[in-house]
């Protein structure tokens, strides 16, 4: 007869993979944005300060969620190790 492994998954590893989810949503929703962005500024004839103000901290908050998701795949990543080595 074969073995069979059961694991059972470690519930923070299942709140781990439910919070990168919604962070990889929230940074597809923040680069539709600056692609609209992108797009409407684009199609001006100049562009104001406030404007770019704006753009700039657009592209603040998507570099934090990016480095949220980076720190999600990195938790994930040793909580993988710990579990093989059990």
């Amino acid at each position: 007869m074969a073995d069979s492994n059961i694991a059972a998954r470690n519930p923070e590893f299942n709140s781990l993979l439910n919070s990168l989810t919604v962070e990889t949503e929230r940074f597809r929703q923040a680069i539709l944005e600056k692609q609209r962005l992108l797009s409407e500024l684009g199609g001006r004839e100049s562009i104001s300060i406030e404007d770019r103000k704006a753009f700039i901290a657009h592209l603040k908050v998507e570099q934090e969620i990016y480095h949220g998701i980076h720190n999600l795949q990195e938790r994930v990543i040793r909580m993988l190790r710990e579990e093989s080595r059990r």
